[in-house]
């Protein structure tokens, strides 16, 4: 998996939304700005960090982890179309492990491998099977590339969960790679949070 954070909007959006509310732009300074923010998460008067948001490239995550991801409805997501994808990627000659996403278990990343590997020879022996219907034998192991947009509202949201011990090892490991890339002067919005302070 790799995860690139490609643009992100400034935390001057938050603080201008907060100022707004309580019209005291008289009290805006770099200190107080600061202290505001965290006021703001404290008190969990969070609609004013929806004005910030974050754009995540995300790449080789597996159908599994998009399925979790996208339950967090509050983000906007274009992912890899297998419609328009799925017979070009398994024609490109790659290896059948670089297709998919390990469990950690050999007997079930055995039983992926010889899906794919059949799913190839159906390919090659009936071109005419339409990519649409070929997407229902892939394995939920299968990776998939995604952009992603989501607001810092809905960011914390996630990382409460998907950085959780409960969570599933793809997800927060996802979790993991986007809190590391979050600008440090915008971790002041997730310092908080349990599952950051106890990591």
């Amino acid at each position: 998996m790799k995860v690139y954070l490609i643009t992100y909007s400034s935390l001057f959006n938050a603080i201008y939304a907060a100022r707004t509310c309580h019209k005291s732009f008289d009290k805006s300074t770099p200190e107080n700005n600061e202290k505001l923010l965290k006021t703001i998460i404290k008190l969990g008067h969070e609609s004013v960090i929806e004005h910030v948001y974050y754009t995540w490239e995300i790449i080789g995550i597996s159908l599994q982890c998009l399925t979790q991801l996208t339950r967090h409805r509050i983000a906007s997501y274009s992912v890899q179309s297998t419609r328009f994808t799925l017979k070009k990627l398994l024609n490109e000659n790659k290896k059948i492990d670089d297709l998919f996403v390990k469990s950690g278990n050999e007997i079930i990343d055995k039983l992926v491998k010889e899906q794919l590997e059949k799913i190839k020879e159906i390919i090659e022996k009936n071109p005419s099977i339409s990519n649409d219907i070929l997407k229902y034998a892939l394995p939920t192991a299968y990776k998939t590339n995604l952009i992603m947009t989501i607001n810092a509202r809905s960011l914390r949201n996630f990382f409460k969960l998907r950085l959780s011990k409960n969570a599933h090892f793809e997800i927060r490991n996802l979790a993991k790679e986007m809190y590391k890339l979050i600008p440090s002067e915008h971790k002041i919005l997730y310092e908080d949070l349990e599952v950051i302070k106890n990591d």
